[in-house]
């Protein structure tokens, strides 16, 4: 008999065998040969050894690989940590492969028997041992190979949902034609016909519903029967467990602004054996285990190491004795702050996105690094508003805090990507009222008691820009060919768009006009408004400029780009301030900062490319310089120099006169 290279184990319960003579390779039997009598479920040891064979009985000059896995919650889930000392009583030889394995074969002319024993290293006290038999088989009219449930090294590592059936296959080589193939594990009464796998060569399967089966040591039997009246049962043990389940408790988001000391509480439960509690900083070397615990954890990580960088902690659950290792959690995204010009000022139970005077926006859950949900945090007293959920998993794309609560972009369907709805937020009811019916809704802004998106009804590239009202309820559509992709609304409620043959064009209270009229290849494109002023992009498309409306007259602000500016990023407008990147050269972006009376200053003159972050109504800047991880953040002072933040990557704002800083979940206020 051969050996067989086993295929991983893919299964809804951790199917783990165990070390009783078993039949997992070519098996024979007599004629009619009765099955073996069942065992019943028997208790699942925490400590032990598990050892396995892909044969148990072997022709002469025949392999077989034989493995073990050490239970104890007291090791760690590594390969080291499981190893095992294989010794050989009995004629045959045997090949180390890892720590846990080796290949044994038999001798050319032995008979009888040979035992395989592995001790743990780590706890010499724990040790199991397997007989192998050494003979030519009575028979081969049937032979068989079960590829499942057989977990190669013990070790089951798919977690699927413990409700669905366990897959049992099966190869048969049969010297008559098959009459019928069965899987049965006769102490939990659980039975089922195996079907041929389309379009493969004597494989069989089915599947067994075990979900309420308890936990314990079972004895599978899959009898094979061909026209003749020839009977085979092939046995094998397994154990029957399920995955553990784990709960976080602390840190509630994923993603968090830490100081040196991140607090962690975790518990887990399992159905068997008990489960143990790992945090590993992925960062660390190795991905080290810096906290560990039995059921429960409570523990605070030392994060000093990483100062002012972001790491991912992994929490880890671990069963024992089947071996499951999972992380059924998204990994804590530390960011750990050591800078003595952040004092933290409130936290929220989520990702914080945005801020003002009195308001915290966050959002509960985060899926794929995207926020899931929403609420607003009252700055003063911590009460929380939620908003109830329109579609499950509903995703944020956009998000404004307004003067009555927020607006959103929510993308929602299977996909999360079908369904694009505008939504207003009431701050003081958590009431959620869609805004936009069109699906297609993109390009979300607000200010104040205004908001404006897009759509593309009817026929995609016909662009229509609206603008609502939140106070009245009131939206109004500028019609086709009015683009909302980085247009603008002050809280004025006058809108900035471009549209018809790439012009600029302004909206209030029903009065819509003109500022530009140029032909092609000139382009009037991507506004930014403060109510009055309007900057924007002109010119061809490889040679673009930037340009003012004053609100009387069109002004130029810099010389010809060799590419693109980005709204807000490379201008900015606010109460007559213009903040402004310009490159002199073809040097790096320098940001400039142009009064309401006009006079122009130069704010950085760094080697590498600096760009705008923030621009206050008194004409504070912020600004980023430098290239990532290792881009700083610089906010202005008073008297018009910059402090120097440091490698800050949460977003700057204005708020109590003060600046602050918005990082994972916290609102930091800079200490000059």
């Amino acid at each position: 008999m051969s050996s067989i290279l086993v295929p991983p184990c893919r299964r809804a319960l951790a199917l783990v065998l165990t070390g009783v003579a078993l039949m997992l390779a070519c098996d024979t039997a007599q004629k009619r040969d009765p099955p073996p009598d069942p065992i019943p479920s028997e208790p699942l040891p925490a400590n032990g050894v598990l050892i396995a064979a892909t044969a148990t009985t072997l022709a002469p000059g025949k392999c077989a690989t034989v493995s073990a896995f050490v239970a104890s919650l007291e090791l760690e889930d590594t390969e080291a940590a499981r190893a095992v000392k294989w010794t050989l009583q009995g004629p045959g030889t045997f090949t180390p492969g890892d720590r846990r394995t080796v290949v044994y074969c038999a001798d050319a002319t032995s008979t009888g028997t040979a035992t395989l024993l592995a001790t743990s290293l780590a706890e010499p006290q724990l040790s199991a041992s397997l007989e192998l038999t050494l003979g030519t088989p009575s028979t081969d009219a049937i032979q068989t190979t079960l590829f499942n449930p057989v977990c190669f090294d013990l070790r089951c590592r798919s977690a699927w949902p413990t409700d669905d059936p366990a897959r049992v296959l099966v190869k048969v080589e049969s010297t008559y034609e098959v009459a019928s193939v069965v899987a049965r594990v006769p102490s939990a009464a659980r039975q089922a016909a195996l079907a041929p796998v389309p379009g493969s060569l004597g494989y069989f399967e089915a599947t067994l519903d075990l979900h309420d089966v308890a936990p314990g040591a079972y004895l599978l039997e899959v009898v094979v029967t061909d026209t003749r009246g020839n009977t085979l049962v092939t046995p094998a043990r397994f154990i029957l467990d399920r995955p553990p389940r784990l709960v976080r408790e602390a840190p509630v988001p994923e993603r968090v602004a830490a100081t040196t000391e991140l607090p962690i509480l975790a518990t887990c439960t399992d159905d068997s054996g008990g489960c143990v509690l790992e945090v590993r900083v992925r960062e660390a070397p190795d991905a080290a285990v810096v906290a560990r615990a039995t059921t429960r954890l409570d523990t605070v990580v030392d994060l000093s190491p990483y100062a002012n960088r972001t790491v991912h902690l992994d929490l880890r659950v671990v069963d024992a004795l089947a071996g499951w290792t999972r992380s059924p959690q998204a990994p804590v995204l530390a960011t750990v702050v050591m800078n003595p010009a952040l004092q933290r000022v409130r936290s929220v139970p989520g990702a914080l996105l945005d801020a003002d005077a009195t308001r915290l926006l966050f959002g509960p859950r985060e899926n794929a690094t995207r926020p899931v949900g929403i609420a607003i945090m009252d700055r003063a007293s911590g009460s929380v508003v939620t908003a109830p959920a329109p579609a499950k998993d509903a995703m944020l794309q956009d998000w404004w805090l307004t003067s009555s609560g927020a607006v959103l972009r929510l993308t929602e369907g299977p996909d999360r990507t079908s369904k694009n709805t505008v939504y207003s937020l009431r701050a003081d009811t958590g009431e959620l009222t869609a805004l936009e019916p069109d699906l297609s809704a993109s390009s979300l802004r607000a200010a104040g008691d205004y908001a404006i998106w897009g759509v593309f009804p009817g026929f995609p590239g016909i662009h229509h820009l609206k603008v609502h009202r939140l106070s009245t309820g009131a939206t109004t559509d500028l019609g086709p060919n009015s683009n909302a992709y980085n247009s603008d609304v002050a809280e004025t409620g006058l809108v900035a768009y471009w549209g018809g043959n790439s012009d600029i064009f302004t909206y209030r209270d029903g009065e819509t006009r003109q500022l530009t009229d140029d032909a092609d290849p000139v382009r009037n494109i991507y506004p930014r408004t403060d109510g009055t002023r309007v900057v924007f992009q002109h010119g061809a498309v490889d040679l673009p400029f930037l340009m003012l409306w004053t609100g009387a007259s069109l002004e130029t602000l810099t010389q010809n780009r060799n590419a693109y500016a980005s709204p807000g990023r490379d201008y900015e407008v606010r109460a007559g301030w213009i903040a402004y990147t310009d490159a002199v050269n073809n040097g790096p972006k320098q940001v400039w900062l142009r009064s309401p009376t006009g006079e122009v200053r130069k704010l950085t003159d760094f080697g590498t490319s600096s760009y705008i972050e923030a621009l206050t109504a008194e004409g504070r800047v912020a600004v980023r310089t430098g290239v990532a991880p290792q881009e700083r953040l610089l906010v202005s002072r008073a008297d018009g120099t910059l402090q120097d933040l440091g490698p800050v990557a949460g977003r700057a704002l204005w708020l109590d006169g003060a600046w602050h800083v918005l990082w994972a979940d916290t609102l930091f206020r800079v200490v000059p």
